[in-house]
């Protein structure tokens, strides 16, 4: 195993062995925990989610079509109409996960059982990535157990709504795609992986140039390396490309322009992507507190989320990384994929966290892993098992949520 400042691959034999155990262990850990939570909140009725755009987009496909029967979901939001039809405005790769599941049990199939299997198999592989990047297995645990019970990736996985699924598929397949890029480092495969990833959340394609590094750095054949990566990558953009054009005949990603009346919502008032969101954007990022009210629990989640650190401390540690190779490049891919975030008029609300920090977490995993250096200390535990705690908190109080927990100035839009 080499060490985590270099990153580099071990050898094709180790990889075959190492780890998985420990990987397919916490796959079903989480599994198991997550089960409780589903199994709670449909006996309460908090779950299933009502807007499940992806399971009657997956009946579409298996119908041939592309565009969802309006009639037999009147209530699903952010649909785009154009000559008679509605087509669901989000790239499609979740509904791709769907299929096997809608062919199964029909558009009502319950979308938080699906969403916790995908997000179960994502802390397994999130622990073969520390693995792979030279941790130790302490520290690889420990950092694994914040990634999958301290972050609000726990919270996202259970709600099963088209937004919180979109996420958590997003954050499995570029996993995978980290698991690659760290272990045989095949660029076609890693660039397909990377393209399910984008057509789950757009703004994941933003680490494609740190992928690029990863892929072609110190090799001979690195223009071949990395041509392979942006045709696998682009096989996916080019399939979103083509969805598009059916769709809105033009292969940008238009749509969301396109929802009746979006420019009205109180969200955008300079359009969908402006700079000056960056400051309402960073505040709920870094910022956004708790609210503290005068009744049982006294301290609640907003409605608007929690900043990063309020969320899970332990991401703290990432402060405490080593100035490598690695720190750089996860420093990089997660400042390039905040970018569309930052400069979007909406901040992801409702939620619990900051649930567009999903898009970029994985990097935060692996920052947070170089701050513990190699040691699970005692500072470091503590930081791990408040975040847990936290998640419990947020589990047990972020939805549903009262009016009066929103935060001191309404929705927050006046930061």
């Amino acid at each position: 195993m080499t060490s985590p400042s270099l990153g580099k691959p071990q050898s094709r034999a180790a990889l075959a062995t190492t780890g998985w155990r420990t990987a397919i262990a916490f796959a079903v850990l989480a599994f198991a925990i997550y089960s409780v939570g589903v199994i709670y909140g449909t006996a309460i009725g908090a779950l299933p989610a009502r807007e499940t755009h992806f399971s009657y987009l997956a009946d579409a496909f298996l119908s041939g079509r592309l565009d969802v029967d309006r009639e037999a979901a009147p209530w699903l939001t952010e649909l785009v109409p154009r000559d008679g039809k509605w087509y669901v405005v989000y790239p499609p790769m979740p509904a791709v996960v769907l299929l096997p599941w809608v062919a199964l049990f029909g558009t009502g199939v319950h979308t938080s059982w699906v969403s916790i299997v995908v997000a179960a198999c994502a802390v397994g592989l999130a622990y073969l990535l520390l693995h792979r990047t030279g941790q130790t297995p302490q520290v690889s645990a420990w950092a694994t157990v914040a990634f999958g019970f301290g972050t609000c990736f726990w919270y996202t996985a259970l709600k099963g709504s088209s937004w919180h699924f979109a996420h958590v598929v997003a954050v499995f397949f570029l996993l995978l795609a980290l698991v690659e890029g760290f272990g045989r480092n095949r660029p076609l495969l890693t660039g397909l992986f990377l393209g399910m990833a984008a057509l789950s959340r757009l703004p994941v394609v933003m680490s494609a140039p740190v992928f690029l590094y990863r892929v072609a750095r110190g090799r001979p054949d690195a223009i071949r390396r990395a041509t392979l990566l942006c045709v696998g990558m682009g096989l996916l953009l080019s399939v979103n490309a083509l969805y598009n054009w059916v769709r809105y005949d033009t292969v940008l990603d238009v749509g969301y322009y396109r929802i009746p009346g979006v420019l009205e919502d109180f969200w955008y008032p300079w359009g969908i992507f402006d700079l000056r969101y960056v400051p309402r954007s960073l505040y709920a990022m870094f910022l956004q507190g708790p609210v503290f009210v005068k009744t049982f629990p006294f301290v609640v989640p907003s409605l608007v989320g929690l900043g990063i650190f309020f969320t899970t401390p332990a991401f703290l540690l990432m402060f405490l990384a080593p100035a490598n190779r690695l720190t750089w490049m996860s420093l990089c891919a997660a400042i390039l994929i905040a970018i569309p975030s930052l400069l979007h008029g909406g901040i992801g609300a409702t939620q619990f966290g900051y649930r567009f920090s999903l898009d970029f977490t994985p990097f935060l995993v692996l920052l947070m892993a170089q701050g513990f250096r190699g040691n699970v200390s005692g500072r470091a535990k503590a930081l791990v098992a408040i975040s847990v705690l936290v998640s419990l908190w947020g589990l047990r109080f972020a939805s549903p949520v009262q009016p009066g927990w929103l935060g001191p100035d309404g929705m927050g839009l006046g930061r």
